[in-house]
């Protein structure tokens, strides 16, 4: 198992960025076929990458230290454009954008959840740059493919992020498969 801490995100904003899949389906470039789209239940924000390093009692350590949260309320966001990692010309990872609003709060809490796993002798060194997966990237693409991707427009997709969770993925050949080990629901 690979744990994370990640946020999940409301079902009406997940169906405005499915409107991205379509648009790299009827496109006229064999784009769809060189990307790999997130599950729509597998969408959501990732604070932390943490791997296999969890054991019970960090578990129980985490979940203590996340009632810190209990008393937030929820994100409220928008996104306007498409982001890529680790650039333009090298596109691995394409993305939705939070707002910068949305992107400050984000951080604050990313710092403290940082501290928190600092505390419990977790460590990473992760850039946090608050942004929604869309798809991965498979196979190279050309110049043309990604100015039509970027051609894509959201119209200014609103959402909120409706937790703050431990998960963790189960790799099968079908996917990763998340699940909650738990949460805490955001207000």
């Amino acid at each position: 198992m690979r744990f994370f801490i990640a946020s999940k995100i409301n079902d009406e904003y997940i169906d405005v960025l499915l409107k991205f899949n379509s648009f790299v389906k009827n496109s006229k470039f064999e784009v769809y076929n060189k990307l790999k789209f997130v599950e729509k239940e597998n969408i959501h924000l990732t604070y932390f990458f943490l791997g296999d390093i969890i054991d019970d009692e960090h578990k129980y350590n985490l979940m203590k230290s996340f009632e810190i949260f209990k008393n937030l309320n929820k994100i409220k966001f928008f996104s306007t454009r498409l982001g890529y990692f680790p650039d333009k010309e090298k596109i691995k990872v394409i993305w939705a954008d939070v707002d910068k609003e949305a992107s400050e709060m984000l951080n604050d809490i990313h710092l403290k959840i940082k501290d928190i796993l600092n505390r419990n002798k977790i460590y990473t060194n992760e850039n946090f740059v608050p942004h929604i997966t869309l798809a991965r990237v498979k196979s190279l693409l050309f110049k043309d493919e990604v100015s039509h991707i970027s051609q894509f427009q959201f119209d200014k997709a609103f959402g909120f992020f409706e937790n703050i969770a431990l998960m963790n993925s189960v790799l099968s050949s079908r996917g990763p498969k998340y699940e909650t080990v738990f949460e805490v629901k955001l207000l």
